[in-house]
């Protein structure tokens, strides 16, 4: 429902990126937002639940059309417990 390069900025989070139609709505000068779960995204709550965890980072692959400005990892650890303790 937007106008063709009417966006300054597009924020994307946890969300599937639209790559197309970002890049229809985005101003010349425009900035995508990307917030992405790392491949350690839940990683204590995950090896709490199974036994056997894989931990993948399949890298960001900028899109055709798109500069990549910079990126950000942040990272926050937690410690799940049971509802016996």
């Amino acid at each position: 429902p937007f106008a063709g390069q009417s966006m300054h900025i597009i924020l994307c989070a946890f969300g599937f990126p639209v790559w197309p139609e970002f890049k229809r709505v985005l101003k010349p000068d425009g900035l995508v937002l990307l917030a992405d779960p790392g491949p350690l995204h839940l990683i204590e709550l995950r090896r709490a639940l199974y036994s056997d965890v894989t931990v993948k980072d399949p890298g960001f692959q900028t899109p055709d059309g798109f500069r990549l400005a910079g990126t950000q990892r942040l990272t926050a650890a937690f410690s799940p417990h049971s509802a016996a303790q």
